[in-house]
Formats: structure tokens, C-alpha cells, sequence
């Protein structure tokens, strides 16, 4: 996702990188003064660029307040239709519109991974389990 909007391969998102990420991933109309304000809260060393430390820096801090909320918004972002839970079509639809690469074996694994009650659809408490065992033990 990172380097999807990173368009001039600079190795990190400017403002209008991050705004065009921000608004994409969006399921609710935002604005770009939105993006605006949370690139202001990712940029933590304020050189008016988001670093792809600064952007994983959004999950490694589990506990923050400010990171429950981008994971659930990032949740809400996957969960297109707006049921409260992400079918394995949405998790689909996220990866290919993010050009990552998995089989369609990978894909299943990891979403059998995830889906960790085998209720066939990932709900937000599941979502978050996954992102802090994935991410939770990336050093920079």
C-alpha cells in the first residue's frame, strides 16, 4: 500500500501522496484537510514527509489510543459493505487493489489464519489479533 502512493519513489509520502492514500482508503467522505490532520499525527519527527517507519509505526504501538483507532478505521476501510465483519471477497478486493502479490493459496492461508473462529468472515476483534501478532515484532 506504502509504495503504491509513493509515485515518485522517493522512499517516503509527501503530503499529496499520503492525501491521495488517506482519501482512497476511505469507506466515509473525507476531506483532504482529514489527511491532512493525520499526517500531521504519523509525521512524528515533523519533516513534512511520512516514512515507511513512521507509516508501520501506526501498528507497532499496540496499546496507544491513537493506534486503536487507525486499526479500526483501516478495518472499516476492508470492510466495504459495511457489515461489521470483512468477507473473504473484501479481503480479496484489498489485496488486489493493493497489487500484493499472493497466490490464491497464500491468500486462503492467510485468511484462514485470520478468521480465527471459522465463522467464514473476520470480525474486528480478529482483525485486530492479526494486526499485532503480524506487526508487533518489526524492529526499525
Amino acid at each position: 500500500m506504502f509504495i503504491k502512493y509513493d509515485v515518485d519513489n522517493s522512499g517516503y509520502l509527501d503530503r499529496d501522496e499520503f492525501a491521495q492514500l488517506f482519501i482512497n482508503m476511505s469507506t466515509d467522505a473525507v476531506t483532504t484537510s482529514d489527511a491532512m490532520k493525520v499526517f500531521d499525527m504519523i509525521d512524528v519527527n515533523n519533516d513534512e514527509k511520512v516514512e515507511f517507519d513512521e507509516f508501520m509505526a501506526i501498528f507497532k504501538e499496540t496499546q496507544s489510543q491513537n493506534d486503536m483507532i487507525l486499526i479500526e478505521y483501516m478495518f472499516k476501510c476492508i470492510d466495504k459493505d459495511g457489515s461489521g465483519t470483512i468477507e473473504t471477497e473484501e479481503i480479496k478486493k484489498f489485496v488486489d487493489d493493493n497489487k500484493v502479490n499472493f497466490s490464491k493459496e497464500e491468500l486462503n492461508n492467510l485468511i484462514t489464519k485470520i478468521d480465527a473462529d471459522n465463522s467464514g468472515a473476520v470480525d474486528l476483534n480478529e482483525f485486530k489479533a492479526a494486526i499485532y501478532e503480524e506487526f508487533k515484532n518489526i524492529s526499525y
